[in-house]
């Protein structure tokens, strides 16, 4: 799995830092996708994905306060017949995380 993660993750960085190659690679694997809006999606994504925290502990950050948060939200408001934990949703160890 972390062989995995590093591999997503690398893949990420790339094509936020190369959206018009990332849009032609993904047109080639999947034809009906336009690189030029691929391209695009990922221009908008990046302003979003990048934020101060990635740039100090890098991209793939798991902020634990911050997901425990939005897991209470999910339960608050779409109140799933069983209520969902963090620890069955997240293992850490895979990914940056705060130190």
């Amino acid at each position: 799995m972390k062989k995995f993660t590093a591999a997503l993750l690398k893949g990420e960085k790339y094509a936020l830092a190369n959206p018009g190659d990332a849009g032609a690679v993904l047109n080639r694997a999947i034809p009906l996708q336009d690189p030029v809006i691929a391209a695009k999606e990922l221009k908008i994504m990046k302003k979003y994905a990048i934020t101060p925290d990635v740039k100090k502990y890098g991209l793939g950050l798991v902020d634990a306060r911050r997901f425990a948060s939005t897991v209470s939200i999910v339960n608050a408001f779409f109140h799933p017949k069983t209520p969902v934990k963090v620890a069955d949703i997240y293992a850490p160890g895979f990914a940056p995380t705060k130190k």
